[in-house]
C-alpha cells in the first residue's frame, strides 16, 4: 500500500468515526484503530500511521487518542469532534487505497461493539503477551510491539489462505 504522507492515529480514527452518523464510542474507536494498524503491519509490513498501542485493562489503547478525547469519552465521538480549532490536530488526507484498506477493516470489525472487540483482543497473543504477570484489572503502560502485531495477524492471514 502506497503511503505519500505520514498519517496519525487521528486520521484513521476520524475516518472510522465517519462510518456512523452518530459516531463511535471510545472503546470501539480504539480497537478499530488497533486492528487497522495491526493488519497494515501484517499485510504491508509497515504501519498505517505513527503511534503505539498499550496493553490496557480493556484492550489495546493508543494513549494520544485517549488523551485527546478522554473528556468526551462518555458519549460517542463524531467527525465534528475532530474539527475543533482549539485542538491542534492536522489531518492528512488518506489515499484511495488506504481508504479501501480501512473499508476492509470496517467490514470485518465494524459490526462488533467495543466490548465485543475488547473480548476479541483479550484472546489474541499481542495483548496477552504484554499482560503476562499482571492481575486482570492491574493498570499497565506496556507497549504492544509492532513485531508482535505483525507476526500474529500475518499468521492468521496465512492460516486463512490454507483453509
Amino acid at each position: 500500500m502506497k503511503q505519500d504522507k505520514e498519517h496519525t492515529v487521528f486520521d484513521v480514527a476520524k475516518w472510522f468515526a465517519g462510518r456512523k452518523k452518530n459516531g463511535l464510542r471510545m472503546k470501539k474507536l480504539q480497537k478499530l484503530c488497533y486492528y487497522a494498524q495491526a493488519w497494515s503491519l501484517a499485510l504491508y509490513d509497515k504501519p498505517l500511521f505513527k503511534g503505539k498501542f498499550r496493553a490496557w485493562v480493556h484492550g489495546p489503547v493508543n494513549k494520544k487518542l485517549w488523551k485527546e478525547f478522554q473528556d468526551i469519552s462518555y458519549r460517542k465521538i463524531t467527525v465534528s469532534d475532530f474539527k475543533d480549532p482549539e485542538r491542534d490536530l492536522k489531518f492528512q488526507s488518506l489515499q484511495k487505497e488506504e481508504k479501501e484498506f480501512l473499508r476492509r477493516v470496517w467490514a470485518t470489525y465494524g459490526q462488533y461493539s467495543g466490548s465485543e472487540l475488547e473480548i476479541l483482543t483479550h484472546r489474541e497473543r499481542p495483548w496477552l503477551e504484554q499482560r503476562t504477570g499482571l492481575n486482570p484489572f492491574e493498570n499497565s503502560d506496556r507497549v504492544i510491539s509492532p513485531e508482535s502485531m505483525r507476526d500474529f495477524y500475518r499468521g492468521l492471514y496465512i492460516q486463512g489462505d490454507d483453509a
